[in-house]
């Protein structure tokens, strides 16, 4: 799953921005914004945390 930051904006114009864990699309992230009364303006995916990975280094 992924994480999207995006702006969204409600039925007065106002906009907001806020990140949206576990999603799998932003054609998802649309239908959930929309389902509370939001408007998706724009969407990136984000940087997953659970993606990073330490190195490991070799002792000399």
């Amino acid at each position: 799953m992924a994480v999207y930051e995006y702006t969204a904006k409600d039925e007065t114009g106002n906009k907001f921005s806020g990140t949206y864990n576990d999603i799998n699309s932003v054609a998802m992230l649309r239908e959930e914004l929309t389902k509370t009364g939001f408007t998706l303006v724009k969407a990136r995916r984000g940087k997953d945390p659970a993606r990073k990975r330490e190195r490991i280094k070799r002792s000399e």
